[in-house]
């Protein structure tokens, strides 16, 4: 019996839960058939990115939200754009609270700076 079968079986069970994460993925048929990586490199990939290539993808999401980099004009697929987004739209207000930081840090600086010149 093939583990689709099981599922199949398991699944006609009145007590069943067909909105387990385990068995969604049981039966998702496309789960194994090679797909593109979602960076965007071209490559195929069984899963959802090449080894390594999640930290890139992730990384340049990073950049994107500090303005170091542009963002993607398109993605290779819908969860792609989303993975993409949680990573750009988490980093963007830590971004912004440690640019804040690093401003009051210099006004305070200076300040101190202008009061010891002024003694």
């Amino acid at each position: 019996m093939t583990t689709h079968e099981l599922a199949r079986q398991l699944l006609s069970r009145p007590d069943a839960d067909a909105n387990e994460q385990a068995t969604k993925r049981l039966l998702d048929p496309s789960k194994g058939q090679p797909s593109a990586c979602w960076c965007g490199c071209g490559q195929q990939t069984k899963s959802r990115f090449v080894p390594g290539h999640d930290s890139r993808f992730h990384g340049h999401a990073k950049r994107a939200a500090r303005g170091e980099e542009a963002l993607p004009e398109a993605f290779v697929h819908a969860e792609a754009e989303a993975d993409y987004r949680k990573w750009h739209d988490t980093e963007k207000p830590l971004h912004e609270a440690r640019e804040a930081e690093k401003t009051k840090k210099k006004a305070d600086r200076e300040a101190a700076k202008a009061a010891r010149e002024a003694a």
